[in-house]
């Protein structure tokens, strides 16, 4: 009993290990090395291929409608009784009445008489035998096959045709605009990791900094040296740093969460992204004349607007199609069994079909196309507007943070030497833990802005290449 109750346990405690998800593991990247990753894996490079698929299949859609039509048509029922012209037969108690009028003027020789009288029971007697002569089954089954060639719709569907080959090209210059995108993200959320993790160090070392200060304070006090609102002034700025480091690593947390979703990975793995190689020399900045222009030539919004306004002015073609009557070649054969007695046929001819009249609702589309292109250019002048702004703005941040960079050194190298002096006066016993204290924070603060400068002048010089249609490689 003992090892039945045993063994239960055992497979219980092994199960439950085994619905235990499996922690994910941990992925070492570079920047560049995260892009590529995103761009071969994210659902939003995934969903731009979709969407070329598509636009391809309403392409072939399209094509599809320029050759003959080919419709079988069935058609069978089944009748309560067999149909045929019985209710259409003339009452038998008039047919003979009819023979006793016709044997009247037979008796009395009237040669009219008997002339009309014959007539009508002739024609009497052959409405009554229409049932025999067209008996037919119960059921009715037909078959129709049909072929059908549009003429003068051809002008239509090669407007419409036109139009979903350029919708491919556009989807597919979408898609390059997607991938453009998400790589900058990419870039943005890897340098915001590492720049969350340079001031993470920075705090470290600042509360390494106040610790040794909190240790020597202590050690002042006990000696009589300082008093102790000295020593709580210090605990209570480690306590404060120690707070700062809390939301610092809560922030780096959904940093790296936010990167995991951009690279389609499970959002627990334990992301290491290596900082960029410093350039021994900075880049030259091109002008900003000679910036525009490259962004106006490679921008895939603007050819993908273009490509839209190109569909605009097909479909502007197309809607002229109200005007032209609909000539069409038709051939068809049918085949007839059952209730009808209606041999097989075949039938060539031309259908036309022309709206006359509609009340200007032809008209009123050709209006709307013609709106639909006037709006795609006007968008397109507004989106040159909005792209110079774009890369005006992304230029202008890369020359502000590298002044920045340079203010934040120079504040560096000040907070340094102050930090130094306060020390020495500190134990020297010429200044308080208040001093020494306030010097280690603005040199904490130094560290964190030049650092947060650097990463922001990566993140604008990813921004204007982002701005400028590239998606690797320098700016250019």
């Amino acid at each position: 009993m003992w090892t039945v109750a045993a063994g239960v346990i055992f497979l219980t405690m092994v199960g439950q290990q085994a619905q235990q998800p499996v922690s994910p593991g941990k992925l070492e990247l570079t920047i560049e090395q995260a892009v590529k990753l995103a761009l071969k894996q994210s659902p939003r490079t995934k969903g731009a291929q979709i969407d070329i698929e598509a636009a391809d299949a309403r392409r072939k859609q399209s094509r599809a409608q320029f050759g003959p039509k080919f419709q079988v048509n069935l058609s069978a029922m089944y009748f309560s009784e067999p149909p045929g012209f019985s209710g259409g037969a003339m009452d038998p108690a008039l047919v003979g009445q009819l023979e006793q009028v016709n044997d009247l003027a037979i008796a009395q020789g009237d040669v009219v008489d008997q002339a009309l009288s014959g007539a009508l029971l002739g024609f009497g007697q052959g409405l009554s035998q229409l049932t025999d002569m067209f008996a037919s089954e119960r059921y009715d089954v037909t078959v129709t096959a049909r072929v059908v060639q549009p003429l003068t719709p051809l002008w239509a569907i090669y407007q419409a045709y036109r139009l979903s080959e350029l919708g491919v090209d556009a989807t597919r210059v979408a898609e390059q605009r997607t991938r453009i995108e998400l790589a900058f993200e990419v870039r943005r959320a890897c340098l915001l990791v590492l720049s969350i993790e340079s001031a993470l160090g920075a705090l470290d070392e600042a509360v390494e900094t106040v610790q040794a200060h909190v240790r020597t304070a202590h050690h002042f006090l006990d000696v009589g040296l300082i008093g102790k609102n000295d020593l709580l002034q210090a605990e209570v700025r480690l306590a404060d740093l120690r707070g700062k480091r809390l939301e610092t690593e809560h922030g780096l947390r959904l940093a790296k969460a936010h990167l995991a979703v951009l690279l389609d990975i499970p959002t627990g793995t334990e992301l290491v992204i290596q900082p960029p190689q410093a350039a021994e020399k900075e880049p030259e900045l091109p002008p900003l004349d000679m910036v525009l222009i490259e962004a106006r030539e490679r921008r895939p919004e603007l050819r993908e607007l273009d490509l839209r306004i190109r569909q605009a002015e097909h479909g502007v073609k197309a809607s002229y199609q109200g005007y032209i009557p609909n000539l069409s070649l038709m051939g068809q054969y049918q085949h007839n069994e059952g209730s009808v007695m209606i041999p097989p046929a075949w039938t060539v001819g031309v259908v036309l079909d022309f709206n006359f009249w509609e009340w200007g609702a032809t008209y009123y589309a050709v209006e709307e196309a013609r709106a639909r292109l006037q709006r795609a250019r006007t968008a397109r002048a507004e989106l040159e507007r909005g792209i110079e702004l774009d890369v005006r703005s992304a230029w202008l941040k890369i020359t502000l943070t590298a002044k920045k960079i340079e203010i934040a050194r120079s504040a560096e190298r000040q907070a340094e030497e102050q930090l130094r002096l306060e020390r020495q006066r500190y134990q020297a016993q010429q200044s308080t833990s208040t001093d020494v204290l306030d010097a280690q924070s603005r040199m904490t603060q130094t560290k964190v802005e030049l650092q947060t400068a650097g990463f922001e002048h990566l993140i604008a010089l990813a921004d204007l290449r982002r701005a400028l249609g590239q998606q690797y490689g320098p700016v250019k």
